[in-house]
């Protein structure tokens, strides 16, 4: 729910700020929609167990003739009698630019990381290979990683759940390739509890960019999500309160006690 909300408000937010010429869309995420965004509960997509392929264009594909045998009491498509909830498949952005024949061309992809996604999850290596291809491309990607409890995507990043110095426990990945994959660079945005989000210069075509806040969303989405707002408890400390560096956790009782008066 989390996950699918704030991208919502980041594509609010963009909609608003990019330069005439380009606009953002949602688009299936990069990573592994196999699990279940919050729980990481293997989620089984139906597949048959024979594929028949048609080898002839020429021929229609036609409906059973109601005179074949008793008429149905109700006709409806296939896919809306399948048990999918679109809010167990995550959701990432795009950011396209127009060209003179109205045709949209990719141009920078936006993903927030998800616990399966990142080490040690069970998909973190599909989102791997997935990323890979991706900067391959020479498409830029940002990542939002605000998962404190799990290592970090790119390699080389400082491992928080593992202490090494200079660490954050979130971070915004800026991933540039557009000078090619071997001369591009991963700009590492990290940020400690109770900390402002950074101000990324978003890549678009060319050398364009836009610079933008991604808490200004984060906040939206917070004060969107009631039900998310009545849960925060602060008497009590968060979960994976222990996962937390001894200076973060001392950040977080400050809060507590400025929260609780």
């Amino acid at each position: 729910m989390w996950h699918n909300a704030y991208i919502n408000d980041i594509f609010n937010a963009l909609s608003e700020q990019l330069p005439a010429g380009y606009e953002v869309g949602i688009t299936t995420s990069l990573q592994i929609s196999e699990y279940h965004p919050d729980t990481g509960e293997l989620i089984r997509r139906p597949e048959p167990d024979v594929t028949i392929y048609e080898t002839s264009k020429s021929r229609q594909l036609e409906s059973p003739s109601l005179i074949d045998g008793t008429a149905p009491t109700l006709v409806l498509p296939a896919t809306e009698t399948l048990h999918v909830d679109d809010e167990l498949y995550l959701t990432g952005l795009m950011i396209y630019r127009f060209l003179e024949s109205a045709d949209l061309i990719p141009v920078t992809r936006i993903e927030i990381l998800s616990p399966t996604n990142k080490p040690p999850g069970d998909g973190f290596i599909q989102y791997f290979e997935k990323r890979d291809a991706t900067l391959a491309q020479e498409m830029p990607l940002i990542e939002i990683d605000l998962l404190h409890e799990s290592r970090p995507v790119p390699r080389g990043v400082p491992s928080y759940p593992d202490r090494h110095p200079k660490s954050y426990p979130y971070s915004i990945y800026m991933n540039d390739t557009r000078p090619g994959l071997q001369d591009g660079t991963t700009w590492v945005y990290g940020f400690r509890v109770n900390e402002l989000f950074p101000i990324l210069p978003i890549p678009l075509s060319g050398k364009e960019h836009i610079l933008f806040d991604f808490l200004e969303p984060y906040n939206t989405t917070y004060a969107r999500l009631q039900l998310l707002r009545h849960r925060v408890d602060f008497q009590q400390v968060p979960l994976a309160f222990e996962a937390y560096s001894p200076a973060d956790q001392e950040r977080i009782r400050l809060v507590m006690e400025s929260m609780n008066g």
